[in-house]
């Protein structure tokens, strides 16, 4: 009788737990699926000050509505992919997009890994077109590198620095403030 009201009450304990502990695990296997929805009003001069996400998700809005881009979407793998987003044109053709801004310092050069692992997930998902969106400045390694593949090979690469940021935001309605709904 003793054992069998012992594992009447061990069961009982199990079944609270696991109760507890679902929904942490319901929410970490549902990850992928999860979307963040922000606002923002962005000045040019502020982009820098931008989050991770919040750089992605600016860099999702300053391709949306453009008329080669038929869709934007987030890499259907896993997320250590090289391509932040990717974009669908017109032409059926994808375009890998990969978002580098500064986190911990003030000046941000790209160098060549993150030139190398976009053109590693291109080549291995035959997308030819890769753009990297940096708030920094290119290194001169990234720029031969760069230079070099959009040469010898059918593989194109482009970085689109603050000078280029500061061109798309003018080619938006209000090139002042930015009223921003982004969801990843």
């Amino acid at each position: 009788m003793f054992s069998s009201l012992k594992f009447i009450l061990l069961f009982i304990a199990f079944m609270m737990l696991l109760k507890a502990i679902y929904p942490i695990l319901n929410r970490l296997t549902k990850y992928k699926e999860q979307n963040y929805n922000f606002s923002l009003k962005v000045k040019k001069e502020n982009i820098n000050k931008l989050s991770r996400f919040e750089f992605e998700g600016f860099c999702k809005w300053l391709f949306d509505g453009n008329s080669n881009i038929l869709s934007i979407e987030d890499p259907y793998s896993d997320l250590s992919s090289g391509a932040d987003f990717i974009l669908n044109t017109l032409d059926s053709e994808k375009i890998y997009v990969k978002c580098k801004r500064n986190i911990k310092e003030d000046t941000l050069t790209i160098g060549l890994d993150p030139c190398q692992s976009l053109i590693g997930a291109m080549v291995s998902d035959n997308v030819k077109e890769g753009i990297i969106i940096t708030i920094g400045s290119v290194s001169e390694a990234a720029k031969n590198y760069i230079k070099s593949i959009n040469s010898n090979t059918d593989f194109t690469l482009t970085i689109i620095d603050m000078e280029g940021i500061s061109r798309l935001l003018e080619a938006k309605e209000n090139s002042e403030d930015y009223e921003i709904n982004v969801t990843i």
